[in-house]
């Protein structure tokens, strides 16, 4: 990602099983799903709806 985007913040959007995994990336800063989605204004699906999709 960083070869192709010069930012000032990189974020990772994850979960809780993810988040360590930022930890060994320098500049990274984690971002949970659900909090990502409230910045964004951005509906969560529920399992079930998850699976409805297409």
């Amino acid at each position: 990602m960083r070869c192709h985007f010069e930012t000032n913040r990189y974020v990772f959007v994850g979960t809780a099983e993810t988040s360590e995994a930022v930890k060994t990336v320098p500049d990274w800063t984690y971002l949970s799903v659900a909090d990502a989605a409230r910045a964004a204004d951005w509906p969560l699906a529920t399992d079930s709806a998850a699976n409805d999709w297409p």
